[in-house]
């Protein structure tokens, strides 16, 4: 009985949901959005701290993890860009409701400190204002010419 409840227990999912208002600027390759999202506490703990990609930042400068391996791979082109070339994610604010929460960003992750602890069972609507430099098109997010791929570009 007690196997079948340890399994039991690890088998939930958290669950997300998005809305998100975005402008495409092509002169400046950037995007300006305004993300709405609903994160679904369906473990069996309480939560004080949601943890997000900004995978963006992986084109911020020669010192990322997608820096450095693309140097292992013999691929130069991104460490020897210019820095007006390369892309990231500004994080202006995160609210929710009318109270501004607590972030850092450490390259790709964003943490966010939630000012009262997430129930289990019980959901949370944060609103994250952002700015995206598309960086030129090294991988799977950039720019070549009119041309852009927008992947993996909001907070998730």
């Amino acid at each position: 009985m007690t196997l079948y409840l340890s399994l039991f227990l690890a088998s939930w999912q958290q669950s997300v949901s998005y809305r998100i208002t975005a402008s495409l600027d092509t002169l400046e390759h950037a995007l300006r959005a305004t993300e709405y999202l609903t994160y679904c506490n369906n473990s069996p703990y309480q939560l004080d701290t949601l943890y997000m990609h900004l995978y963006a930042n992986a084109y911020r400068d020669e010192k990322t993890a997608y820096a450095k391996e693309s140097m292992l791979m013999g691929d130069y082109r991104f460490v020897r860009s210019k820095e007006s070339d390369r892309g990231y994610t500004n994080i202006s604010a995160v609210t929710t409701q009318d109270d501004t929460l607590p972030f850092s960003v450490d390259e790709t992750i964003m943490t966010v400190t939630l000012n009262h602890p997430l129930a289990s069972h019980d959901s949370v609507t944060l609103k994250i204002d952002f700015y995206v430099k598309i960086p030129k098109l090294f991988s799977r997010l950039g720019y070549q010419g009119r041309h852009y791929e927008i992947v993996q570009w909001y907070p998730k």
